[in-house]
């Protein structure tokens, strides 16, 4: 098949779906499956992304947990070369107004002294679409509930996502099957995000000094774990029992 591909150009998804037998919906939003009634909110976060000028190793990332300028959510720094980072501010449940603040709070509490070239703010959701179609429409990646509720990634969910909506129209299997196993793992992600959501700083050092104790970081890491699958037991045992005094 050979076809145009049109850039700069706003496509209405009601007239395609009239002159295309599958749309395929990514557009980096949950607009068009709200606006259908298929999309439930799970974490809503404010980000302010600033690139920064210092001196940085191009291997490492840091980050930051503290609740006094993130609430439940961090901080990271992710170097573009020894030169420029990324520097990124996530804080779940404010408003946009409130991002200043948090922001301030950072830079002040962990002096942070790098030259800040520029900086955006954003709202960043996450959810789950449901169902992943509506008539000839394919909700894929951010539309599809791509971005997971806890660290609020989803590169590789939304990889996945569109390859198995090709497959879907190329052999006719059921997407919201081949769909599951993603929708099944953010529910299984929010238990993270509401246990970390309960924990204040002291019980965040102990969560991270557990997970990176040798016997839990070499399951982790070195094993064929499924992390995801056991994640609501393990941080429900970890908050309640370890942690509780």
């Amino acid at each position: 098949m050979k076809t145009n591909v049109n850039f700069n150009v706003h496509a209405d998804y009601k007239n395609l779906k009239e002159a295309y037998d599958y749309v395929i919906v990514a557009t980096g939003n949950h607009q068009i499956p709200n606006e259908l009634g298929c999309w439930h909110t799970l974490v809503k976060t404010r980000l302010k992304i600033a690139e920064v000028i210092g001196k940085f190793d191009p291997n490492a990332l840091t980050m930051w947990m503290n609740t006094a300028y993130c609430k439940s959510g961090y901080v990271y720094l992710a170097p573009f070369d020894d030169r420029r980072a990324v520097l990124a501010l996530i804080v779940p449940y404010i408003t946009k107004e409130e991002i200043d603040k948090y922001w301030e709070n950072f830079l002040k509490i962990e002096k942070i002294g790098y030259d800040i070239i520029s900086v955006c703010d954003y709202e960043h959701i996450s959810g789950n679409s449901f169902p992943h179609t509506y008539e000839n429409l394919y909700f894929i990646g951010n539309a599809g509930g791509a971005i997971e509720p806890f660290l609020g990634f989803g590169q590789f969910a939304s990889i996945l996502g569109g390859a198995l909506a090709a497959k879907s129209i190329a052999t006719g299997c059921n997407f919201e099957n081949e769909m599951a196993y993603l929708t099944n793992a953010n529910i299984k992600l929010l238990e993270f995000r509401k246990a970390i959501d309960t924990i204040d700083n002291d019980k965040i050092d102990r969560l991270i000094k557990f997970l990176t104790t040798p016997l839990i970081k070499q399951l982790i890491y070195d094993t064929n774990f499924n992390i995801i699958k056991y994640s609501s037991f393990l941080i429900r045992y970890a908050v309640n029992e370890l942690f509780r005094f």
